[in-house]
Formats: structure tokens, C-alpha cells, sequence
């Protein structure tokens, strides 16, 4: 629909988890076991840690911009499977060959969205 606000990406996320719990009735969240979970960590803590778990050497224009790569890169970068195929005619490894290609996705300055697949 013309002019009509286009969904975030965390909308589309938020969106998803809530089609998973509504189609998948086993599926559930101990809101109880989140709010316990949540109180016992030190946000120090969970800071660092992300710092040093994926810091890509990239300036997002914003939180939704880094949100999309990082799930376009965790998307692709199931590859295991292909290793050997990717070593032999890129002479890098699958987690390597993923990141470039996202690299070289995020810095052409070319929007990407996040493709959000209903079955």
C-alpha cells in the first residue's frame, strides 16, 4: 500500500516469535525464568561480553541497520556443510567467505532488508 509505514525489522521479528508461540502451542515463555534470568545479570557483564563476541569493524546508521546485518550473517553463516567446496574455489573457509560477502554488502552502500520467510 502506497505511503504506508513500512515494518522495522524488530517489528517483523517481534511479529514472527509471536506467529512461532501461536502455531506452535509446546512452544512457550516462562516470563517467571526471564524476569529471574534478567535479574541475575550484570549489565558490565553483558556488555563486554557483546563487545567481544562479534565486533565488526562497521559504523551502522542505526540499531535497525545492525540489527538486519547481523541476521543476514547469522543466516548465512550456516555453511559447515560446504567448508570444502568454499576453501577450494575461494581459498577461504565458510565463516570467512560469509563475512566478506556481508561486508562487502554493508559498505556498497546498497540497502538490504531482511527477507522474512512464512511457510
Amino acid at each position: 500500500m502506497p505511503g504506508a509505514k513500512k515494518p522495522s525489522v524488530l517489528d517483523v521479528v517481534h511479529r514472527t516469535c509471536k506467529q512461532v508461540v501461536e502455531l506452535h502451542q509446546g512452544v512457550s515463555i516462562n516470563q517467571q525464568a526471564v524476569q529471574q534470568y534478567a535479574a541475575q545479570l550484570e549489565a558490565a557483564a553483558v556488555r563486554a561480553a557483546g563487545a567481544k563476541g562479534n565486533a565488526f569493524p562497521i559504523k551502522f546508521e542505526s540499531l535497525e541497520a545492525e540489527v538486519t546485518f547481523l541476521c543476514l550473517y547469522h543466516l548465512l553463516d550456516f555453511g559447515s556443510g560446504y567448508e570444502q567446496l568454499l576453501q577450494d574455489s575461494s581459498r577461504r573457509g565458510a565463516a570467512e567467505t560469509v563475512q566478506y560477502g556481508c561486508f562487502g554488502l554493508a559498505l556498497s552502500a546498497k540497502r538490504y532488508e531482511l527477507l522474512v520467510i512464512i511457510y
